[in-house]
């Protein structure tokens, strides 16, 4: 069940960090109410999400679903297992990380936004 939602969940990830960044420079150029450095903040921080993303579900997360299908594969008596969880459990912690890392930041533009639009 889990190999079939992310690549939904990434997909979903892929979308809404590129409607972000098309709605921010719309923004920009249509109202020319964010000033240089929010904007480029704001830009910078949806291009780093949108980068972990990416990076997660394009490169990670391939790699962690074969080291999956091979620890399904042996027995865990077999002596590759220890080596192949050790791969797996190391890819999902970088995809956890990676994961955590767009969803911190995420909240880091919300502090942004309500910083800015407080008036």
């Amino acid at each position: 069940m889990v190999s079939d939602i992310f690549p939904k969940y990434y997909l979903v990830a892929y979308v809404c960090g590129s409607v972000a960044i098309i709605a921010t420079l719309l923004l920009r150029f249509m109202y020319n109410h964010m000033t240089g450095i929010t904007f480029g903040l704001r830009v910078g921080i949806l291009l780093v999400m949108l980068g972990l993303a990416v990076y997660a579900g394009t490169v990670i997360r391939p790699k962690a679903h074969e080291a999956r299908t091979q620890m399904r594969s042996v027995s865990e008596e077999s002596p590759n297992y220890p080596e192949i969880h050790d791969k797996f459990r190391s890819l999902h912690r970088q995809s956890a990380i990676m994961n955590s890392a767009v969803f911190l930041l995420g909240i880091a533009i919300l502090f942004i936004n309500a910083y800015t639009y407080r008036d």
